[in-house]
């Protein structure tokens, strides 16, 4: 997912690398996660709470058919010990058949390299101490933070018991990994003002200003790796998204050509849908061409948005009792990890206190 390879890519890319795989393309959403342990604490390279709070998160996964068939993996950041807490954790847990099924690996970074999972644990292990904690920024930490955060094909938990603000120092890669992964996660899809876009072509201004007044979710000149895509259609119910090729009024040299096609092999190979409007055909019977994208639109589950309706709202004693639940799925994932945790500590008594709730 870009939103996951861009903390390595600007750690140690320079920003070069152009990420082919689109967001639509993942199973479950969000990409990035972070989880926040209350009063985790680290001794010996060990945080029990982490532990315990990270194989919980792993076998709620489990349990939610979203996950269905994703393989999961989980990394400590500091040693392998707390890796292989988890894992103990885990293999009681867990039946043998789901264990292996899932394909899981706790371990450090190092035994990722040239590995990868659908879903990936970061387990960060430092916790807050009366002493600073010393600064993670040299070489080998970047090695190690550069490998840990791109192993997620499709979400990254990235799991710690800090207080970014407080414990870390600027330039710490600890701080760097949280606040990438906390503020993609909190950022909103950006507005695009249509009436700036440089249009390359008549057809691609009117095909975007159309089906934009007509409720659909429109992207002008989609960059994917080299080349944009003329334009990109998603739906507002799910995460499914169009490209349209418009052909047409415009010069292709030849020198240019086998680039163009060679793209849209590529994208094709991602999983992309292209569809392509010839500019003859549109402006010959432009109601017939329209009418004939919309349909193929529906095909694929793109649907302009429809107003939701007002929500009457609950009164008396319903209205008291009402309280929000979660929607999303990682928040759910997060409710059923503590109530798993809560089972396993009544069942458990030979830790003392109960683990702490936490926050996503």
């Amino acid at each position: 997912m870009p939103s996951i390879i861009e903390f390595s890519n600007q750690l140690c890319y320079s920003g070069e690398v152009r990420p082919l795989r689109e967001a639509a393309a993942a199973r479950v959403e969000p990409a990035l996660i972070a989880v926040h342990v209350p009063d985790g604490e680290a001794i010996d390279k060990v945080n029990e709470k982490e532990a315990e709070v990270v194989a919980s998160l792993v076998a709620a996964i489990c349990r939610f058919p979203e996950y269905d068939d994703c393989t999961i993996g989980v990394i400590s950041m500091v040693g392998t010990e707390n890796a292989l807490l988890i894992d103990s954790i885990l293999r009681k847990r867990l039946t043998l058949s789901e264990y292996q099924k899932r394909r899981l690996l706790c371990g450090n970074a190092s035994q990722f390299q040239g590995d990868e999972r659908d879903i990936m644990f970061l387990s960060m292990v430092d916790s807050p101490s009366d002493l600073a904690l010393p600064l993670r920024q040299r070489d080998e930490a970047r090695k190690v933070f550069n490998v840990a955060a791109s192993r997620a094909r499709d979400q990254l938990w990235v799991v710690h018991s800090l207080d970014p603000g407080r414990d870390l120092k600027p330039g710490d890669l600890r701080l760097r990994l949280i606040q990438h992964v906390e503020v993609t996660a909190a950022a909103k899809p950006v507005e695009i003002d249509l009436a700036g876009v440089p249009y390359e072509t008549e057809l691609q201004a009117e095909l975007c200003r159309i089906l934009d007044a007509e409720g659909y979710r429109v992207i002008p000149r989609y960059v994917v790796g080299a080349h944009p895509i003329d334009i990109v259609v998603q739906g507002t119910a799910t995460a499914a998204r169009v490209g349209i090729l418009c052909d047409g009024g415009r010069v292709i040299h030849a020198d240019d050509l086998g680039g163009v096609l060679e793209h849209q092999m590529i994208l094709e190979r991602l999983g992309w849908k292209l569809l392509r409007i010839r500019s003859s055909e549109y402006f010959r019977d432009p109601k017939k061409e329209l009418e004939r994208l919309r349909r193929r639109l529906g095909a694929r589950g793109i649907k302009p948005a429809v107003p939701d309706a007002p929500k009457p709202k609950p009164k008396g004693k319903a209205a008291k009792a009402a309280e929000p639940k979660p929607t999303r799925l990682h928040e759910r994932v997060i409710q059923r990890a503590e109530s798993i945790r809560s089972r396993w500590t009544t069942a458990v008594s030979s830790r003392s206190g109960a683990f702490p709730p936490v926050k996503g």
